[in-house]
């Protein structure tokens, strides 16, 4: 869950000013409220630098302290924040609301630090008495009671009174109660966890548990998996697994040790993934069609039997340990063995037919490399022959297992979810 809140709420990398602050919003941010209340969370992320910093509201000011300060009211934040974290895009608002919602989170700002943020903010808003009542300052996020617009505003109806700090906390929370909120977060969970295309009745139910329940994101879930229709068999295994999901599924799959983590985070970039560095504030799309192509298939395939035979994938797997050192006599005999370990309820018969021609193919693996993508280097024979000799040699897999297991990994069966 703190995987999809993260591309819900997405920020990236490739805004240098947000970076810094990337890895405390994931991990103070987002990870203690992924199974909270959903306005809580989504507050978080609203006073977080990282937030604040990529969608310029740390900017964003209402009232000009003089006439040569050329900055003002910046609403990039206000309309993502109605688009993509609560309401959708089409839900009921618009451009003035947009206006009125960056016209109540003006003031929403960063504590200077490090070269980051107005030097000057601490002691504007601590000069006037009024003003330093009125201004906030929890950790990082300062409220500027002297930047903040003070005038009356309205948005979906809903009017919003001068009331400093408490207005955005009050505009967060109608936001978070919203029906328009309930069903597209209930929507895009269930796009994640269940189908392209949920069911609209599956919906309705976590929609409806969300406004019940007050935005509680485990009992959304929990209605989630306890319908039918998430059990339905159309639905199982629909899903196709984002690189991400891939690799840490063959770790886990194949109780592989990871040594170099850095190796396989630059898999799962080449399989298309690259963490924190979506560059749009929609985040990665979660929709199968964007994972598969040619290109990709190959890349995954690579991946597996680069990862099953320990090569330049930072991992280490002892493939013998799975059988508990039953080798296998043939790729035919491995193939079913391996296949009962990692995909115990696929179709045998189907994935056989598939994968036998590939069993016995001398230099696959350079072969399927070299067709994925040639600029990627493929492994170098002295680096490898170097790291086998770090690890203990029981480590150094059969190539015909290696390569059975690689083929399954990089399989259509292995690919789902």
């Amino acid at each position: 869950m703190t995987d999809f809140w993260f591309n819900h709420f997405n920020v990236s990398f490739t805004k240098p000013q947000s970076a810094p602050f990337i890895p405390s919003y994931e991990n103070h941010a987002i990870r203690p409220k992924a199974l909270g209340k959903f306005d809580n969370l989504l507050l978080a992320t609203a006073k977080s630098p990282a937030m604040l910093l990529y969608l310029d509201n740390a900017s964003s000011v209402g009232v000009r302290s003089n006439s040569k300060n050329k900055v003002g009211i910046n609403e990039n934040y206000a309309r993502e924040l109605m688009e993509l974290h609560t309401l959708g895009v089409d839900g009921g608002y618009t451009q003035k609301d947009v206006s009125e919602v960056a016209r109540i989170l003006t003031g929403w700002t960063i504590y200077p630090m490090n070269g980051y943020g107005n030097q000057n903010l601490i002691k504007q808003i601590t000069k006037g008495n009024e003003v330093q009542r009125q201004s906030r300052i929890e950790g990082d996020f300062v409220f500027a009671a002297n930047r903040h617009d003070k005038q009356l505003k309205t948005v979906l109806g809903k009017d919003f009174e001068n009331n400093g700090y408490n207005e955005g906390v009050e505009l967060i929370s109608y936001l978070s109660s919203r029906p328009a909120t309930a069903r597209f977060i209930s929507e895009k969970i269930a796009v994640r966890f269940v189908d392209d295309t949920p069911p609209e009745m599956l919906i309705d139910k976590m929609a409806n548990t969300f406004l019940a329940s007050n935005g509680d994101i485990k009992q959304v879930l929990t209605a989630m998996v306890y319908s039918p229709e998430f059990w339905s068999r159309e639905n199982i295994c629909s899903k196709v697994k984002t690189p991400f999901e891939l690799a840490i599924s063959s770790v886990r799959a194949l109780d592989a040790q990871v040594e170099n983590p850095n190796h396989l985070i630059n898999w799962i970039t080449r399989m298309g993934e690259k963490k924190y560095y979506y560059i749009a504030p929609t985040g990665f799309p979660d929709k199968s069609g964007y994972w598969i192509n040619t290109g990709s298939l190959l890349n995954r395939m690579n991946f597996g039997l680069s990862f099953a035979s320990n090569k330049n994938s930072g991992v280490t797997i002892d493939l013998l340990k799975l059988t508990e050192d039953h080798e296998p006599e043939s790729p035919e005999q491995a193939l079913k063995i391996y296949t009962e370990l990692l995909l115990p309820s696929t179709d045998f018969i189907t994935l056989k037919n598939r994968l036998s021609p590939l069993l016995t193919t001398q230099d696959l693996q350079k072969k399927v490399a070299k067709s994925a993508d040639s600029n990627f280097p493929i492994p170098d024979e002295e680096m490898e022959v170097a790291n086998r000799k770090k690890i203990n040699s029981r480590k150094s897999n059969n190539a015909m297992l290696a390569q059975v297991v690689g083929l399954i990994i990089g399989s259509p069966e292995f690919q789902r979810r």
